[in-house]
């Protein structure tokens, strides 16, 4: 004997409220949803990923410039969830900063930095603030450093951002 699970489907705006456990499927926006008999839950399909991009040698000093490591296609559509960068070596004095661009665009509000003597922003004083999460498919990334330490600049230089794919 074999059971059969029907699922409701439809245009997204014509979706009813769900019984519990049941499911039910949009078929212009192609989400998943659960219901439990009062809201319809979206069952989160994307993938989450951590995507890191070296754009400076180990050995390589940081300086105040744009485009630092080229241009980063990204090829499918994603949100960005989080963002920050470490250092090979630390730099002292004050903090280094770095902007991230989409199609010459900011997707920061505030930069990412890394404080005096600190290999990572993961620490940092002030965190950044992402503030355009979408990046389209086939859009183009770029990265700045926009101040380094006031000491010693820090080297080499790897950018992360945890993101979901959907």
């Amino acid at each position: 004997m074999s059971n059969t699970i029907q699922v409701q489907r439809g245009a997204n705006a014509n979706l009813p409220t769900l019984n519990a456990g049941e499911f039910g499927f949009s078929t212009d926006t192609h989400q998943l949803y659960i219901g439990d008999g009062v809201d319809n839950h979206e069952v989160l399909t994307s993938i989450k990923r951590i995507i890191e991009v070296r754009l400076l040698g180990k050995d390589t000093s940081h300086t105040v410039a744009d485009g630092i490591g080229g241009d980063f296609r990204v090829k499918s559509a994603m949100t960005v969830l989080d963002v920050g960068c470490y250092f090979d070596t630390a730099g002292t004095g004050s903090a280094t900063t770095v902007e991230i661009f989409e199609a010459g665009s900011t997707i920061l509000s505030t930069d990412i930095t890394v404080d005096a003597t600190e290999k990572t922003s993961e620490t940092a004083a002030t965190p950044a603030v992402i503030s355009d999460s979408a990046i389209a498919a086939d859009g183009i990334l770029t990265f700045n450093i926009s101040g380094i330490a006031s000491g010693t600049a820090g080297k080499g230089l790897v950018i992360w951002m945890e993101v979901t794919i959907p």
